[in-house]
Order: C-alpha cells, then sequence, then structure tokens
C-alpha cells in the first residue's frame, strides 16, 4: 500500500496500517498523512487496492512469506 501510494504515485507522506486478528474477524486501520487536496485520489487508490487484495489468489509461498515479515515487525 505505501509503495503504490507514495513510491508509484507520490500521494502521500507516511502510512502505517494497525492488524487486529481474532478468530472470527480481522481488522486493518491506516492512517495516512496527506495533503487536503489529494484526499479524493488516495480514497480511490485504497478502493482499487482493497479490491485487489480481496480478489487476488496468492500463493502459499508468497503468503508465508509475509507472515514472517508481518511477525518480525511485530516482535
Amino acid at each position: 500500500m505505501f509503495e503504490h501510494l507514495r513510491e508509484k504515485q507520490g500521494l502521500i507522506y507516511s502510512l502505517s496500517n494497525n492488524l487486529t486478528l481474532s478468530h472470527n474477524f480481522g481488522m486493518m486501520d491506516t492512517v495516512i498523512s496527506l495533503r487536503p487536496n489529494k484526499l479524493r485520489k488516495i480514497l480511490k487508490s485504497l478502493i482499487e487496492i482493497s479490491a485487489k487484495l480481496k480478489n487476488e489468489h496468492y500463493s502459499e509461498e508468497f503468503l508465508q512469506k509475509e507472515k514472517m515479515r508481518f511477525i518480525k515487525k511485530r516482535f
């Protein structure tokens, strides 16, 4: 998400995510530093990114790699 919004599009200053997982739900909070005039474009990009995450199928290898990266980041 950061790579897409900051590096590719230059829309944001910073981004942080917090992931909350439970046995029956998951929630991701996102905090973004931005210029107010970029808000509409950023929201459009976030909707596109969310749809892609929901609809794409990821390999088990990719998921394990991301899981390990997430765990290392948290602890």
